[in-house]
């Protein structure tokens, strides 16, 4: 095999190896914050709940309804009084924050204590958002391996947090996910490192 091969093929799997590395470190440090059980969690006056999309082709999102049914199930455990929806609302694509809307007001939670966030297209920008608005404390609420990542932003933000594990889905679609959630947490640092150099730039 040509070197040039060689070193090629041992510096793709020293990145796939690192990469595999933060995914798990972060697992470890974050998993103590994400709870499987309403009842297990402390009383936050806000919940964040963490978009998709409600449809994928003719059938539900399993991620979608599993979310809904953990918020419905947080607000009947008197855990929490406010959600904000946060979600996508791409051009010519359903509003993500409305469609939870719908589905929680179908599950009897109040449209007073529901706050739609439509830019929330990444999860980034959705607990960006609840900084700016001044929430020090949140409770999230998504997939497990989804929650892991939002409260290591959220943390980052200064944010105490909580999160609720909605239930995950099997199969193939699993996999994907877990696939693309490895390389959410390297855009995650990438994020991390923008932001210090912006305030580092600032105080400049």
């Amino acid at each position: 095999m040509p070197a040039g091969i060689s070193i090629g093929l041992g510096c793709l799997a020293a990145g796939i190896l690192m990469v595999e590395c933060w995914y798990r470190w972060i697992n470890m440090r974050m998993k103590k914050y994400c709870f499987p059980d309403p009842h297990g969690l402390a009383y936050c006056t806000h919940a964040l709940v963490l978009g998709t999309r409600k449809w994928t082709g003719s059938h539900l999102n399993a991620y979608f309804a599993y979310r809904m049914e953990a918020a419905a199930a947080l607000y009947a455990a008197g855990r929490t009084q406010i959600f904000i929806l946060s979600g996508a609302h791409l051009p010519g694509q359903p509003n993500q924050a409305e469609a939870m809307k719908q589905a929680l007001i179908q599950r009897k939670i109040p449209e007073s204590q529901l706050v739609l966030h439509p830019q929330g297209y990444r999860t980034w920008a959705s607990l960006q958002y609840c900084r700016q608005q001044h929430i020090s404390s949140l409770i999230i609420i998504s997939q497990h391996f989804h929650n892991i990542r939002a409260v290591w932003i959220a943390r980052y933000m200064g944010i105490r947090v909580q999160a609720l594990d909605a239930k995950d889905v099997g199969g193939f679609v699993r996999y994907r996910m877990l696939l693309r959630e490895r390389l959410a947490r390297v855009r995650m640092l990438m994020d991390i490192i923008q932001d210090q150099w912006r305030k580092y730039f600032s105080k400049a």
